[in-house]
């Protein structure tokens, strides 16, 4: 029986008062020594937990060691972190319980300014929740408690920064002219000083700090690119344009000169000056090799597509790289923006060399590289990637998958292999991901064309995981074009249109079915939902929706459509002969 949290702390009150309602007075505090003592052991199991991210066991034993010893503040913070975080894990949090979990964390906390780092855990869990007013009363505490703490003076003025309360931006200003007086004048903390003037709509004062900082620093590049950047904010480009070109002109090699001020362009929609700009900024080695980055990926998604670009965007990259060979998030973004291109053994070199940097920072990117490697049909390259991901990740099952799946048509027992170390690393209750399994063993073969090999795993597929669609649709079809039961067919496919309703595939299954059943006109009506779909079809999909149109009287739209799929598989004797004699055939 599954127990609530709410029901699981009541039952341990009332295991705690039945243990201790009906003794005296010596055995009343025996009785609390032992429970304390107990609730001691149960809270170092706790700690265990915790140590060993068992999130499950850290609520239990906090909640436990709470109901042994109530009294005790520090187990109190635990029970009500746990319960928070618990919470936060289910998909209608309960309020109360919530409630209830901050006030255990508060009593602990405002008991402990000293404990610094639970007071900041608290005051997250609040801002997640939205509880600024607890979180202002929170910090006001710790720096009263902390009066010389720049930090804590900061993380102050800003969660008063984020109330709508003229006071309290007033007081947040205090606080930032207290830490001016002590670190003396930078731009971060003028920046939060004018971000409070405009809130408080004190265009005067904002004008003035910001002559301030150019005073501070008139030949400096960074309040130069400040001050363009406040003049923006206060909707005056003329006088922003002017501090953009000066911090240009101080420091011809400033990567986020040139960078703020392709910004700049960019918002007033001059797309030449922004271009010109963004591109003198990634050249320049002073940018941070991050920011380049995404520069880089706005760049590529502006100007996807275009041809005229793509040469240019090439040498970017190349001209970037040279800058920062070892910063692996680059060579993927060079692969993402290569393998769009259809370069997928360029690609797959610029993702594995970025594999090579960071071998166990990106799981994903291992299996995007043997995939590309696949695509770029070099499938022992795929398998030695696979291998070599596997050392560093040897319980990933998608690595085995692709791995599997890479040599698949080449090599099915080492490739079974693959997909057998899958299954056994797989959790025995989970269905889902051994159905998807089944699935892959079953696509290698029907790959292979071996159909009678595939059905098989397309079955077990469907049996650990009744509503995997696209074994659903995969066996239905294969049972179509083998001359299986197509009744069966029939409800296989409709199952997984049931699940998915716009899967083409499916659709296509569908109106196949439909047509071997000699259903033409219902068959017409599947293959026409999937054509007003989409115009990028396979080359079986026009060859179905040709006959499908021949057996319904339509035969000049047959041959149009068997003319799109000869254009696509100019080698297929079947739709060529339909195509020269202008009439179905069957193999």
């Amino acid at each position: 029986m599954t127990i609530s949290k709410s029901k699981y702390l009541a039952l341990g009150a009332a295991l705690l008062l039945a243990i201790t309602g009906f003794a005296g007075t010596k055995e009343q505090d025996d009785a609390d020594r032992h429970n304390r003592a107990k609730a001691d052991y149960v809270y170092m199991s706790m700690l265990d937990a915790k140590i060993n991210h068992d999130i499950i066991n850290y609520y239990e034993m906090a909640q436990r060691a709470r109901a042994l010893n109530p009294a005790d503040t520090t187990i109190g913070y635990y029970a009500g972190l746990t319960g928070y975080l618990i919470d936060q894990q289910s998909y209608s949090p309960d309020s109360e319980e919530i409630e209830a979990s901050f006030a255990l964390m508060k009593n602990y906390v405002y008991a402990n300014p000293d404990d610094y780092t639970s007071a900041r855990i608290f005051f997250n869990a609040l801002r997640r929740s939205g509880n600024i007013d607890e979180g202002v009363k929170l910090w006001k505490m710790l720096h009263e408690y902390y009066p010389t703490r720049p930090d804590v003076t900061y993380a102050y003025a800003q969660v008063l920064t984020s109330t709508d309360d003229s006071l309290s931006l007033r007081h947040a200003m205090e606080l930032y002219d207290s830490l001016e007086v002590i670190n003396g004048q930078s731009i971060g903390l003028s920046s939060n000083k004018m971000q409070l003037m405009m809130m408080l709509e004190d265009t005067v004062s904002t004008l003035a700090e910001l002559r301030r900082v150019l005073n501070a620093g008139p030949a400096v590049v960074e309040n130069n690119v400040f001050a363009g950047d406040v003049f923006n904010a206060l909707g005056m480009p003329d006088s922003a344009i002017v501090y953009f070109n000066r911090a240009c002109e101080i420091d011809s090699t400033s990567g986020q000169a040139y960078y703020s001020r392709a910004d700049f362009y960019k918002e007033l929609g001059d797309s030449i000056e922004y271009e010109r700009d963004v591109l003198n900024a990634i050249r320049m080695p002073s940018l941070d090799p991050d920011v380049k980055a995404g520069i880089l990926r706005d760049y590529v998604g502006t100007y996807l597509g275009d041809s005229l670009k793509t040469e240019q965007l090439d040498a970017v990259f190349k001209d970037v790289i040279s800058q920062h060979p070892h910063y692996a998030p680059l060579h993927y973004l060079y692969g993402s923006f290569l393998a769009i291109e259809n370069n997928y053994e360029e690609a797959a070199i610029q993702i594995s060399f970025g594999n090579d940097l960071e071998p166990t920072e990106d799981e994903d990117m291992w299996e995007r590289a043997i995939r590309l490697w696949v695509a770029a049909g070099n499938r022992e390259e795929a398998r030695r990637v696979g291998d070599q991901a596997l050392t560093y990740f040897p319980d990933n099952q998608s690595l085995m998958i692709a791995t599997g799946s890479a040599i698949g048509t080449t090599d099915t027992i080492a490739a079974l292999q693959y997909f057998n170390r899958a299954l056994e690393s797989l959790d025995s209750t989970n269905t889902y991901g051994q159905s998807i399994v089944y699935t892959y063993m079953g696509d290698m073969y029907s790959a292979d064309d071996s159909i009678s090999r595939a059905m098989p795993y397309y079955e077990k597929a469907i049996e650990v995981n009744s509503n995997n669609r696209i074994a659903l649709n995969n066996l239905a079809y294969f049972i179509a074009i083998t001359g299986g039961d197509l009744d069966r067919a029939e409800e296989l496919v409709c199952k997984a249109l049931d699940i998915e309703p716009d899967d083409t595939s499916a659709l296509d299954t569908y109106a196949w079915v439909l047509f071997k059943k000699k259903r033409f006109k219902e068959a017409k009506e599947q293959i026409d939902k999937l054509l007003e779909m989409s115009d990028e079809n396979a080359a079986d999909v026009w060859d179905h929706a040709g006959d499908i149109y021949f057996m319904n009287g339509l035969h000049e739209e047959a041959l149009e459509y068997w003319e799109r799929a000869h254009e696509l598989e100019p080698d297929n004797k079947l739709i060529e002969k339909k195509v020269t004699h202008r009439t179905i055939f069957f193999e």
